[in-house]
């Protein structure tokens, strides 16, 4: 998966890059046909966290990556379902470190229950009270 994932955010890192230079210089608008798919970058982050987690290293690779996630899905897509998985894993992993903040994995889990709940995501709202228990 980390394979499949890695050209698609080196392809919108790119774009990004690409897009931020092509503004206009009178009214300094970007070309929009220039922009990246903010969805599929989202999507892709999100599943090199996931991939990066089952790999087993969550919380130095795993983390920035849903966080870049989490922060495109909610700002730039609206995106709820992977906000909520977002937070979920996000949760996990603080839950998971060492001397992480449990407060936060609480305020995550909850988030990502109250998401999930409003979609009808059985399986997530699952996901996320077996880590609530463990609180």
């Amino acid at each position: 998966a980390l394979d499949l994932v890695r050209p698609v955010l080196k392809r919108h890192e790119t774009m990004q890059a690409a897009a931020a230079g092509n503004a206009d210089e009178k009214t300094g608008e970007k070309d929009a046909s220039a922009l990246p798919n903010f969805a599929h970058q989202a999507a892709a982050l999100f599943v090199s966290g996931y991939a990066t987690i089952v790999k087993g290293d969550p919380s130095q690779e795993a983390k920035p990556k849903l966080s870049k996630a989490l922060k495109l899905a909610h700002t730039q897509c609206c995106n709820h379902q992977l906000v909520a998985q977002s937070l979920a894993l996000i949760g996990t992993i603080v839950l998971d470190t060492r001397g992480g903040d449990l407060s936060q994995s609480l305020d995550m889990l909850q988030s990502s229950f109250t998401l999930s709940k409003a979609q009808e995501d059985m399986p997530a709202q699952l996901g996320c009270l077996d880590s609530l228990l463990r609180l």
